[in-house]
């Protein structure tokens, strides 16, 4: 929600939201966004200017009144699609994040976001990660990483940004990587890493130590 005269809405992830943009004034253009609609009552967009560019999203699932331009309501992605030529390119298909009760709204392999976006001039996504990985960009908040293969471990989605006592590099890697921990204690620390299907492939614990730098070999 904002007064600007131009908004310009791309690559975000809006998961469970009454409403997820809101728009009474600005020109939109929404291009590679996920709208999660995770409630009965979730609207997508809510726009009284009927100035939207929109495209290359991806909605789900269906629900009642997902959009609303100009105090109508559409039910149905088609039904917007056939009156306001918008949104030709979107679907109504599951995401497939990875674990999106916790938040982590990194893609699954098979997941129908992957190489379905449009080029918006971003070079990297919200991780840092090169957008395209692949051919296309990516929809959503996480591009897929194609150089490292199948990823297994993803970032972990917080509202604070990644202190910077906490390390992982390089990123992305061929499954050879370094984590350096900085703790404010001298207490035990342990290493977890997750594959996309939430299987530990790679787990140890260490001494009392105010600073751990550890190389893991996933394949190892």
């Amino acid at each position: 929600m904002g007064n600007a005269a131009t908004s310009k809405i791309y690559n975000n992830v809006f998961y469970n939201n009454d409403v997820g943009i809101s728009n009474s004034y600005s020109e939109l253009t929404v291009y590679n966004n996920i709208f999660y609609l995770g409630n009965e009552y979730n609207t997508a967009i809510n726009d009284q200017m009927d100035k939207l560019v929109s495209d290359h999203n991806i909605f789900y699932p269906e629900r009642e009144g997902f959009i609303k331009m100009n105090n109508k309501s559409y039910n149905s992605l088609i039904e917007f699609q056939q009156d306001k030529a918008l949104d030709l390119n979107s679907f109504m298909e599951d995401p497939q994040f990875v674990d999106v009760y916790n938040m982590n709204f990194a893609l699954k392999m098979t997941s129908p976001a992957i190489n379905t976006g449009i080029t918006v001039g971003l070079q990297e996504d919200f991780y840092g990660s090169t957008v395209p990985n692949g051919y296309l960009p990516d929809i959503g908040l996480i591009e897929w990483n194609y150089s490292a293969g199948s990823p297994t471990a993803m970032p972990d989605i917080s509202d604070s940004p990644i202190p910077e006592n906490f390390q992982v590099y390089p990123n992305p890697s061929n499954g050879v990587f370094n984590v350096y921990v900085k703790n404010e204690t001298s207490a035990a620390s342990s290493i977890i890493v997750k594959d996309l299907l939430g299987k530990s492939v790679f787990m140890n614990k260490y001494g009392s130590s105010l600073e751990l730098l550890q190389q893991i070999d996933i394949y190892i």
